[in-house]
């Protein structure tokens, strides 16, 4: 079964491709999604920005490494 994973943290996008255990392919880049806060205490992000750039990382390697069984997605804890 060959699956794919993507994780949304903080401050950057994790994805892997494994099949039957075995990793096909990794990588993991900042996203670049931390926006200006308007207040000392904030942390905001832009959501679209991410999420459009974990859609596009999944649709990459869908295509790369088709046919694919199964796509996870996790998040970060206080966001995402």
């Amino acid at each position: 079964m060959r699956t794919i994973g993507i994780d949304i943290g903080t401050t950057s996008l994790s994805s892997v491709v494994q099949e039957d255990g075995e990793v096909l392919a990794a990588a993991c880049r900042d996203h670049y999604g931390s926006l200006p806060p308007a207040h000392g205490f904030e942390d905001i992000q832009d959501a679209d920005l991410i999420v459009g750039q974990a859609l596009a990382e999944t649709d990459r390697l869908a295509a790369e490494y088709a046919p694919v069984d199964a796509v996870g997605v996790t998040g970060q804890m206080h966001g995402i």
